[in-house]
């Protein structure tokens, strides 16, 4: 394993150097696939550069602050959009967000499964949630698809020492495992309940 001192400066600049290429406000295109004659886009919506647009100051926040801002964070907010397109042209949203009544637990993000593009739909007009999956098998803080570990001398990076702290950078490949056999499951016999661990 390689160790790397990553600073929040690097986050803000490779952030605006691809802010560019964003679809939406807040998510980010990663990944696309197919699931038989379906398509599947994955797209990422980076908690640190959330985090540094809602709080202009946060880079100069003590370690300690930043720290508990990036929990609050990803307790109440998306993380993945992997959204499901039929060959009829249906599409469903699959959410992977925070989990606020597990923010304490090792498993602190669910997925909400919703009918409808969450892309386009309007705030004034919310798709509603069909299914939530709770106990979804991802845990962390940091991501793969974070700003800084984008950069090609950081992807084969598995811990950097953060605000202070080593941290494990969380790998993109079981996420993925995890969502697309949720989303092969909800196609086809139904997602079973799924008990806390």
């Amino acid at each position: 394993m390689r160790l790397i001192n990553i600073s929040l400066t690097i986050c803000c600049i490779v952030f605006s150097l691809n802010s560019f290429s964003q679809l939406k406000p807040g998510f980010r295109k990663v990944d696309d696939f197919k699931i038989n004659d379906a398509k599947v886009k994955v797209y990422f919506m980076d908690p640190i550069v959330e985090l540094s647009t809602a709080f202009p100051e946060f880079e100069t926040k003590p370690d300690p602050e930043k720290n508990k801002l990036l929990q609050v964070y990803l307790a109440n907010h998306d993380l993945y959009l992997f959204s499901f397109t039929s060959k009829d042209g249906k599409i469903i949203s699959y959410v992977a967000r925070g989990n606020p009544e597990q923010k304490e637990s090792s498993y602190r993000y669910k997925l909400d499964i919703i009918d409808g593009d969450i892309l386009t739909q309007s705030r004034d007009n919310p798709l509603a949630v069909r299914k939530t999956v709770n106990n979804l098998n991802i845990s962390g803080e940091f991501f793969e698809h974070m700003a800084p570990f984008q950069q090609p001398r950081f992807k084969k990076v598995t811990t950097a020492n953060i605000w202070g702290n080593i941290i494990h950078i969380n790998p993109y490949a079981p996420i993925k495992d995890t969502i697309e056999k949720l989303i092969q499951l909800d196609q086809t016999t139904g997602i079973p309940e799924i008990k806390a661990p």
